[in-house]
């Protein structure tokens, strides 16, 4: 029977690390296109390469890999999502059972 290594946690992102991130994802337009032909995916993963060196080299903090700012980046589009359904539900609720 082989043991399964631990997988290592990283730490935790920053508020400024997060501010960081999105401010370097503003600027590759080619992240956010939803093609999935080859092109467009060779252009992402080279895009990825591009924010994680700018992201490493601006922040200092902790060393982050294309993997780990790609699924922080994925975390954070996922719940402002949620955040936004969530206050489009609170616009349609009414006042309750008062006659």
């Amino acid at each position: 029977m082989t043991k399964k290594r631990k997988r290592e946690r990283g730490s935790n992102f920053s508020n400024k690390e997060v501010e960081i991130l999105v401010s370097i994802i503003q600027e590759f337009k080619n992240i956010k296109c939803k093609r999935t032909d080859t092109t467009t995916w060779r252009d992402k993963n080279a895009a990825w390469e591009n924010v994680a060196k700018a992201f490493n080299s601006s922040s200092g903090e902790v060393f982050r890999s294309k993997k780990a700012l790609k699924a922080k980046y994925e975390d954070i589009k996922k719940n402002i999502k949620k955040k936004l359904a969530h206050n489009r539900l609170e616009t349609f609720k009414t006042g309750g059972d008062e006659p």
